[in-house]
């Protein structure tokens, strides 16, 4: 989504300033590429993340019930 947004904003840049358009082009496709070089590397952390949280979670809310358990 994010990617599509980026190529649609250096398109509409491209289009409003004619001189500078070729670097501005150039510029748009750089970042689009680099955002999809990113989603890898961001998808993989977060599907690191989120089961290591829910572990933690998880372990925090059995030893909440335990304590609560016991008094």
């Amino acid at each position: 989504m994010g990617s599509i947004g980026t190529s649609v904003a250096g398109a509409a840049i491209t289009a409003s300033f004619p001189a500078p358009a070729p670097a501005l082009t150039v510029l748009a496709v750089g970042s689009v590429g680099l955002v999809f070089m990113a989603t890898p590397v961001i998808m993989s952390a977060a599907s690191l993340l989120v089961p290591t949280v829910g572990l933690w979670t998880g372990a925090a809310v059995a030893l909440a019930g335990g304590f609560r358990g016991s008094t």
